[in-house]
C-alpha cells in the first residue's frame, strides 16, 4: 500500500464519524445502545467492586513485607496513613488500568454478534440491503469471529508487551505509548471491520487480506473508538455502537458510492 493509499483511507475513517450521531439520530437507533451500556456498567461495575476489594488487601500485604507500618517515632502514625492512602489509590489504579485496556478486546468480542446485527442494520438503512437469518449461519459467524479474535490477540498482546518493554529503553521509549495505541488502535479497527466482510462471506484469511488493503481505514476507526473509550463514562457506555456504525458507513460509502440515498424504513 502506497502513502497516498494510506492517507487517503484515514481520512476516509475518520470522515466516516463525521455525520454518525446525527445518522444513529436520523434511523432511531439509539435503543440499540442499550446493550452495550448495560453489558458495559456491569463489567465496569464488577472490575470497580474487585480493585476496591482487592487494594486493602495489597497494602496490608506490602505492609507485612516491608514493616513500614512498624515505624516508631514522632509522626510516624500519620506518615503511616498517609503512605497506605497514597498506596490504596495507587494500586486502585494499577489494578483498573489492565482491565482499561482489555475492555475493547472484551466488549467486542462479547458484543460480536449484536454489533453484526447493528452494523447490518446501518447498511440496511443505508442501502436497503437485507441479509437472510439463521442460527446455523449465527452459530459459524461466531466461531468464525473467535477465530480472528484469537488469530489477532496473538500478535497484538506480544507487540503490545514489546512496546512496554521498549519504554524503558532511553530516547526510544518516549513513543513506547504511542506505538502502544497504534497496535491497539489497528487491531480493534479489525475488529469493528469484521462484520462488513462476514456479510461477504469471507474467510478469516480473506478478511485479514482485505483489511490489510485498507490499513489507514483500519486504524482511523481504531483510533475513533480508543479515543472515545478515554471520555468518563458517556464514552465507554458508547463507544462501540458508535464505531461500529461509523466504520460500516465508510466501507458501505465505499463499495457502492459516496452519495448514498438513505432507506428510513426499520
Amino acid at each position: 500500500m502506497s502513502k497516498n493509499n494510506f492517507r487517503k483511507d484515514f481520512s476516509r475513517g475518520l470522515a466516516a464519524f463525521t455525520g454518525v450521531l446525527a445518522f444513529v439520530s436520523q434511523h432511531k437507533m439509539w435503543k440499540f445502545f442499550v446493550v452495550p451500556a448495560l453489558l458495559t456498567l456491569l463489567l465496569f461495575g464488577g472490575v470497580f467492586f474487585g480493585a476496591w476489594t482487592l487494594s486493602p488487601k495489597l497494602v496490608g500485604w506490602l505492609g507485612d513485607v516491608t514493616n513500614y507500618e512498624d515505624m516508631n517515632f514522632k509522626g510516624a502514625g500519620k506518615l503511616i496513613q498517609l503512605i497506605n492512602a497514597l498506596l490504596s489509590v495507587v494500586l486502585f489504579i494499577l489494578v483498573l488500568l489492565p482491565f482499561y485496556y482489555l475492555y475493547k478486546i472484551i466488549i467486542l468480542t462479547l458484543l460480536s454478534p449484536f454489533l453484526s446485527y447493528v452494523s447490518e442494520k446501518t447498511e440496511f438503512y443505508l442501502t436497503g440491503n437485507k441479509y437472510d437469518f439463521s442460527w446455523n449461519q449465527m452459530g459459524k459467524d461466531v466461531l468464525r469471529g473467535l477465530r480472528l479474535t484469537g488469530r489477532n490477540l496473538s500478535r497484538e498482546i506480544p507487540l503490545t508487551l514489546l512496546f512496554i518493554v521498549l519504554a524503558f529503553v532511553p530516547i526510544i521509549g518516549i513513543i513506547s505509548p504511542i506505538l502502544i495505541f497504534i497496535n491497539s488502535a489497528y487491531f480493534a479497527g479489525m475488529g469493528l471491520m469484521d462484520p462488513f466482510f462476514e456479510r461477504r462471506k469471507k474467510n478469516v484469511k480473506e478478511t485479514v487480506v482485505s483489511i490489510r488493503q485498507q490499513r489507514g481505514y483500519a486504524l482511523a476507526c481504531g483510533a475513533v473508538f480508543n479515543l472515545l473509550i478515554f471520555i468518563p463514562i458517556i464514552g465507554i457506555l458508547t463507544a462501540p455502537l458508535i464505531a461500529v456504525i461509523g466504520t460500516t458507513i465508510g466501507l458501505v460509502k465505499r463499495e457502492v458510492g459516496v452519495n448514498l440515498p438513505t432507506n428510513k424504513d426499520a
